[in-house]
Parts: C-alpha cells; sequence; structure tokens
C-alpha cells in the first residue's frame, strides 16, 4: 500500500481550477483527493481537462494533458 505523495505518480487526474502558470494556479482531483498542479510544459490546461501526473515537485503534482482514449491512434483527413 504506497503512502505519500508518490502514490499519485502515473495516475490519471481531473483539474478541478484551470493550471494557469502565470498566476501560480492550478488544482486537480485524484481519486478524492485535490491537490495544488502545474503543467510539466508550463502551459495552461483548462477546468475539466483529463490529465496525468508526470512528477512531484515538493506539495505540487506536475502533469502533461493525457491523451483521451477515444483520440489515440486518431489520424488527421487529408486536405
Amino acid at each position: 500500500n504506497e503512502v505519500g505523495i508518490d502514490r499519485v505518480l502515473g495516475k490519471r487526474a481531473v483539474v478541478i481550477d484551470e493550471i494557469d502558470p502565470l498566476r501560480g494556479k492550478g488544482i486537480v482531483r485524484v481519486a478524492q483527493e485535490e491537490w495544488r498542479a502545474e503543467s510539466d510544459d508550463g502551459e495552461r490546461i483548462p477546468r475539466d481537462a483529463e490529465v496525468e501526473v508526470t512528477g512531484v515537485q515538493g506539495t505540487r503534482l506536475i502533469v502533461k494533458l493525457a491523451l483521451r482514449p477515444d483520440l489515440q491512434g486518431a489520424v488527421e483527413p487529408e486536405v
């Protein structure tokens, strides 16, 4: 049974307060817990987006936008 903040590494989360590096804000929910978060690439991530926890920095989670399963392998149509 994992304890501590490392137990959320690799887990999926939902953004409940937009991740905005300029404001230094962002909150995600992992399971039933809320964590402060920032994006791994310094980009904004909108509320309700699904993200994956890629790291931990102090008491903040580092997250990246998750690929949606229904879009994986999708090919852009040629124009």
